[in-house]
């Protein structure tokens, strides 16, 4: 009823419910979209993904007070600190992997439990953008992102950042194919199942050089829970919302849950009698921080994957000097040698020297600007190096990675040859 009554008011207004073909005042466009929100939620419903509308406004703000928003909500959420050292690009949780635009069209705010739209979007918003969003509704009312996001909260880190994003965003991702599918024709469906299927088998989907480092919580955080649906469907893919991965190693390659578990790293606390300093970051990076480092520094998304995928821990510490200068320590453990030695052939042309070296491997990266204070960190990292026993079958997990790799490089099957994933609805017995 609610519905028929809201298309009603809106078919006068705009000569029908469909895409409206002419300019809308603020009002106009705030009862369409509620229209469009209110049709995509009852097709979620539909497929499981049900979830209270009522408890949800809808907002409708321009461009700048929109972003605005968003980066206060950004910043009141990340516990670690903001730093003149170059980490690479920041995640943007509203960058979408459907169409590969970087633009903001909407985001929900769990704080107000709004969604909150761009003014004058609403030929650009699909519904499929608008059932991604709406998956984060259900994400909160069904675990409550307070819940979802305490382990970061409890012990902040880039790494558990990064697991629990693409945790986030490749299942509102998934729910948005699911929907999708059960939206489309007959004929765009099998298509689109076809297309999931060369996702779940591409064991390098950074690799094709479209994805950027803004997409890969969407992208990879997709593959990664896509590939854990054809083993146990939804109820094994919601199940990481109560117990994370353990690595974002484990997001990027699925084949490495549970077989490949992080070396923990240890590194003592730098002092200097002639400088005062103040250790403001102590914990591991990981690889979706070192996959996406080595992208933004332009190599190649190819070899930024081979290199990152040797990854077995880091840890990393970021001083500030009394006059402003921040330096960080990165001492990252690789699998095997090789991998390590993969690292410095591909920064080489990268970095200064002295900023980067390797023992075994070991691999030690120090990042800032201040060549003499580089030089007594390397003479302190020296004198705490570490030599660790190799790990047979992380050695092993990883030479199964890079065999994938290097196939999927050299020649992706034929279209035809990949089964086709299903999203069915999320019921038991599906």
């Amino acid at each position: 009823m609610i519905r028929a009554i809201l298309c009603t008011v809106i078919y006068i207004l705009l000569n029908g419910c469909g895409e409206p073909s002419r300019i809308m005042s603020l009002r106009e466009e705030h009862l369409y979209m509620k229209e469009r929100v209110l049709r995509v939620s009852e097709g979620l419903n539909e497929l499981g993904f049900g979830f209270d509308l009522s408890a949800v406004k809808i907002e409708i703000k321009d461009g700048r007070n929109m972003a605005a928003m968003f980066d206060q909500i950004n910043n009141d959420a990340r516990c670690e600190l903001n730093t003149q050292v170059s980490f690479g690009s920041p995640t943007d949780p509203n960058t979408t992997f459907s169409d590969g635009k970087s633009r903001r069209l909407a985001f929900y705010d769990p704080n107000s439990r709004s969604v909150v739209l761009l003014r004058g979007a609403y030929n650009q918003i699909t519904d499929g953008y608008l059932a991604h969003e709406l998956a984060h509704v259900y994400q909160d009312q069904q675990w409550g992102f307070h819940n979802i996001w305490r382990p970061y909260q409890d012990s902040p880190s880039r790494e558990l950042f990064n697991i629990t994003q693409f945790i986030i965003e490749g299942h509102a991702e998934l729910v948005r194919e699911a929907y999708e599918q059960s939206e489309a024709p007959d004929s765009l469906t099998e298509l689109k199942r076809a297309n999931l299927a060369k996702i779940s088998e591409n064991n390098c989907l950074v690799c094709d050089g479209i994805d950027s480092t803004a997409n890969l919580p969407y992208s990879l955080g997709m593959r990664f829970l896509l590939d854990n649906f054809r083993d146990g469907g939804w109820e094994l893919v919601e199940g990481f919302f109560e117990t994370l991965p353990s690595s974002t190693e484990q997001i990027i390659h699925p084949n490495k849950l549970k077989e490949d578990e992080p070396t923990p790293l240890n590194l003592p606390i730098w002092h200097d009698d002639g400088l005062r300093t103040e250790l403001i970051l102590n914990s591991s990076l990981g690889e979706a921080f070192l996959l996406t480092k080595l992208m933004d520094m332009d190599i190649a998304h190819e070899i930024a994957f081979q290199t990152a995928s040797g990854w077995d821990g880091d840890i990393a510490q970021l001083y500030k000097t009394e006059d402003g200068q921040e330096v960080l320590l990165w001492r990252i453990l690789f699998d095997r040698i090789v991998d390590a030695k993969q690292l410095e052939t591909a920064v080489r042309n990268k970095v200064r020297p002295g900023e980067l070296f390797r023992l075994g491997r070991v691999v030690d990266w120090i990042i800032g600007e201040n060549q003499e204070l580089i030089k007594k960190l390397r003479i302190f990292l020296s004198q705490n190096a570490i030599t660790i026993e190799p790990d047979l079958n992380d050695e092993k997990s990883t030479i199964k990675q890079e065999i994938l790799i290097r196939k999927d490089i050299v020649s992706l099957p034929a279209p035809y040859s990949f089964k086709k994933v299903v999203l069915g609805p999320k019921f038991s017995g599906e």
